[in-house]
Formats: structure tokens, sequence, C-alpha cells
């Protein structure tokens, strides 16, 4: 395979690390020494059309959305290294809380509110139980899952768990053909949950109850192009996202999955410079930071932004004399990379000594394309 024009090439993608949720935070970020100098080297400012969960991930590998749009079920399965059977119907599966009232996320708040070994093999064993002949659970890890409804239906309404939070189970429940079968294993799984031993015993600790089963964001599974062949390279592909880990396994990407350790981060940056000493074209999309860029957990968000700057120094002198194109990127808002600044908002937040360069209009997606083949 032919070698990308920069030999060496890292791409650093943490959704929402540049947002707006508190000015103060981010006028400091851009403050920190290192990333300070690496905008100073930004030549332009480029406006991105806005992406969204169902436009982001074809976009970051640098396809079309409109074209190439896969919903999150069949990213969930291909995340999973899992070819289904055709003309079968991928879901995502998450576990919830539910309660008579309402449905409700669960949040792993504290180390004792996550899924602990016991309950993954309670609810792997519940997993292989609910499964049919037709209809067959998929076991990830924690509170995400996958199932597979062979030569299932597309007509049906399935709420995402983003809107079903807050709501009575009766009002949400998958309307159209086949609903029955999944309101059968929703209500096979809440039965066989809420009366568990460890559930009571999370409720009477005050922590937040994994009740029920959730299947949504329905599709079929879509033949994608094998990008690795049509850029001559392997892009190497680092996530704790398992729908980007989907996305990256139907282009052909080399894909290593991590699991969020906030004391891993600096290892995990640290593992893309590794990968260009071997030749490797280097993506990572860490979606957690995103969780600390919020009030009361500045501390802690800039501890992570601390590694960045960190991370940056590392490779200065890489960057400085053209050995190294490194972009860090937020998808939703903002990209720096050695030749510019993209926005997907201009550009309220971005520092005014920034403000005096060239301004253009792109798409997140045209943008990934070029960069995949710098």
């Amino acid at each position: 395979m032919i070698q990308p024009n920069y030999s060496k090439k890292i791409l650093l993608a943490f959704p929402d690390i540049f947002s707006a949720h508190n000015p103060d935070v981010l006028e400091r970020v851009f403050n920190y020494p290192n990333i300070k100098w690496f905008t100073s080297k930004c030549s332009s400012i480029v406006e991105f059309n806005k992406v969204n969960n169902n436009t982001i991930y074809p976009s970051m590998v640098g396809l079309n959305p409109d074209t190439s749009r896969l919903e999150m079920g069949p990213l969930t399965i291909a995340g999973f290294g899992i070819d289904p059977p055709l003309k079968s119907t991928c879901f995502a599966l998450t576990l919830m809380s539910y309660d008579e009232e309402n449905i409700s996320k669960v949040h792993f708040t504290t180390l004792e509110s996550q899924i602990n070994p016991d309950e993954q093999a309670y609810i792997e064993s519940l997993l292989e139980k609910l499964s049919t002949q037709k209809l067959k659970s998929i076991l990830g890890s924690g509170l995400n899952h996958g199932l597979i409804w062979e030569e299932g239906s597309l007509d049906l309404e399935v709420h995402d768990i983003d809107s079903i939070q807050g709501k009575s189970l009766k009002d949400v429940l998958p309307i159209g053909d086949g609903e029955r079968i999944l309101r059968q294993f929703i209500s096979d799984s809440i039965d066989a949950l809420q009366d568990t031993k460890w559930n009571k015993q999370r409720v009477n600790e005050g922590i937040t109850p994994v009740n029920m089963l959730w299947p949504w964001g329905p599709g079929r599974m879509e033949s994608y192009p094998n990008l690795s062949l049509t850029l001559g390279y392997v892009p190497k592909l680092t996530t704790n996202s398992r729908f980007m880990e989907g996305m990256g396994h139907l282009v052909k990407f080399k894909v290593i999955k991590k699991e969020f350790k906030k004391n891993q981060f600096l290892d995990i940056l640290n593992s893309a410079k590794n990968s260009i000493a071997e030749g490797e074209s280097s993506i990572l999309y860490l979606d957690f930071l995103s969780r600390y860029n919020k009030e009361g957990m500045e501390d802690t968000f800039l501890t992570f932004i601390d590694n960045i700057d960190n991370f940056i120094s590392s490779v200065k002198l890489d960057i400085h004399e053209n050995r190294l194109h490194l972009a860090l990127l937020d998808p939703y808002f903002v990209a720096l990379e050695n030749s510019g600044v993209y926005l997907s908002s201009v550009p309220s937040n971005i520092p005014s000594r920034m403000l005096n360069k060239e301004l253009k209009h792109v798409h997140l997606f045209e943008w990934m394309h070029n960069w995949l083949r710098l």
C-alpha cells in the first residue's frame, strides 16, 4: 500500500470539548501554553454545517451522511463485529431504569453504582433467555448491548433513549408492524430484572435500579466502501464509542476499542504518538470529555486539557518542522490543525486574537475526506 502524503498524521477528536458550557473555562483552555502556540499556527477559520448523532459517524470517516446515513442499531451491531443475516433489523439495546411513573437513564455517578461482575453475569444469562429463533440478544458491556430481529420490520415507531426519559412506559411503547414482539421483549426484561435481589439492594442503598432493556435505533446493515483500499493505507481508529467503533469496522479501519478510565487518558494520547512511529495514520475519537465540561466539574475537565497541552508539547518539534500533521477536532464545534481553525458555530466563543483570519465554509465530512488524504 502507498503511504499518505503526511507520513505522520494524528487526529484527536473530542466531541463537545470546546462547547461553551462555561465561557471562562473555554478562555482558560485556549490560554494553555502549547494549545495557544498551536492555535497561533492557524491561518483560517472554517465554519462547519452542524452535525447530530445521526450524521456525525459517517462524517467522521469522510462519507456524506445524506447518502451514507446509518441508524444507531446497525452501528451497534457492527461495533460488536457481527454480520447479521440479510433483511435483519438491528437495534441498540440499552439498560434503563423504570418505575410505574416514568423511565430514566442510568447514570454511574459513583463506583458503587456501576454494574458489578455478579450483575453483569445475570444480565448475560438474561440476554440468552430472552433470545428466540428470530430475536437474538447480543451481549455488550455495562448498559449497552444489541438486538437482531431476523426478517424484522422497519415499519415501526421506536423511541430513542433520550426521548423516553420522564415518560410513562405505556406512552412510548413501540408502535407498528411487529410491535407485539418488541413489547413482549421489553415486558419480559422488566419481569426478570425488577425483582432481583441486587436491584432491590440498589434501591435500598439509594442507587438507581437497572430494570428494563430498551431496543432503539432500528435499521438494516448497509454496505459501505472499503476506505482502506480507497485511501491506500489503513487508518488506525482508537475509540471508546461503540457507534464510532461500528463505523470504523464498516469502512475497514484498524479499530482499537478503549474503555473509559480517567487515569489512562494520557496513555491513550501517547499511544497515538507510538502508532505514528510505526507509520500509521492515527485517529482518536473519545466522547467522554464532554461529561466533565460542565458546572462543578471544571477541575477534572481542565486536568484532561492539561494532558492535551502536554501531548502537544511532546510533538511540538515534529509539528514545527512539518514532520507531523496534527489536528484537534470537536466535531460539534471547532477543529484546530496545522493550517486552520474549523467552527460549527461562528465564532463567539473563540478568543478575539484568533478571529482576524480568513473565513470559509465546509461540511465536516468534506473536511474529514480531505484530512484522510493529506
